[in-house]
């Protein structure tokens, strides 16, 4: 598991599965998952999350996301307010 969070960021803790839900916006390449998370935050900031592709450096905004799917492929995670704080796409 992989964290990022800076005093001005959430708290994301990545975990290997593909999230799945409402809705996932494709944002672009990213080298890792903390950028990807990143890139998340930068264009939508009440996001419920973020999705990395492992190897492939595809990177999306879960927008609504409500559970995880086992797949090795991905790694996914929640910012620390997705639970309890309105988001985008909901």
């Amino acid at each position: 598991m992989h964290m990022i969070g800076q005093q001005d960021e959430p708290t994301c803790t990545f975990t290997t599965g593909l999230s799945s839900g409402r809705v996932q916006q494709y944002l672009g390449a990213a080298q890792n998952n903390s950028l990807c998370a990143s890139m998340v935050l930068a264009k939508h900031p009440y996001a419920y999350g973020a999705t990395y592709q492992i190897g492939g450096a595809n990177c999306y905004a879960n927008l609504g996301t409500s559970y995880l799917v086992s797949n090795t492929a991905y790694e996914s995670c929640d910012f620390d307010w997705a639970h309890g704080e309105p988001n985008e796409g909901s």
